[in-house]
């Protein structure tokens, strides 16, 4: 991607605001998975094993949870067979953080990746100015080669996908 681009330079600034961002809503979405979820429960009631009978979307989802839950708890089970119970313990001292430094890295990845097809989207121009915040509702203002102007809005989204991984979109539309 290139910085010195007109619409890169105006938009890069909000970069670190835009990680920010979603390791803030990483951090409540973790919040909420952890607060339903106590010391000495059953992982096999808290999450169960996907059953084979499930649509592949809703078996893919179940085993993403349960994945997430041993990855945030420690886990003991109980006995050696399928259906033992696997007893949920203590919080993990660090597996949040690994996931917010992940969640930072794709936040980082993805910004990147809209300011090269924002870049690519609206061509050669001569200035470029950003009034407003992503996650709000930003106003691209840009002046073309030839002289036109164009406006472009945009607006930062979290999604979050069937395996429970949240990911950013920038939807960006042209006023007219």
């Amino acid at each position: 991607m290139n910085q010195t681009h007109p619409i890169a330079a105006a938009v890069n600034p909000m970069r670190q605001a835009a990680i920010d961002h979603a390791v803030e809503v990483t951090t409540a979405w973790l919040a909420d998975v952890c607060a339903g979820i106590e010391s000495g429960a059953d992982l096999n009631v808290v999450a169960p094993y996907p059953r084979s009978n499930m649509s592949r979307r809703d078996y893919l989802a179940a085993q993403a949870y349960r994945n997430l839950i041993t990855r945030l708890f420690e886990t003991t089970r109980e006995g050696y067979l399928h259906t033992s119970p696997v007893i949920i313990g203590e919080r993990r001292p660090d597996s949040a953080k690994a996931i917010l430094a992940q969640a930072a890295a794709d936040a980082a990845a993805s910004f990147d990746a809209y300011v090269a097809k924002l870049t690519g989207k609206i061509g050669d121009c001569t200035s470029a100015e950003v009034s407003g915040l992503l996650w709000f509702g930003s106003t691209l203002t840009v002046t073309k080669n030839d002289g036109t102007t164009q406006r472009w809005n945009t607006k930062q989204i979290v999604n979050c996908s069937i395996l429970g991984k949240l990911f950013n979109q920038w939807p960006t539309r042209q006023q007219k």
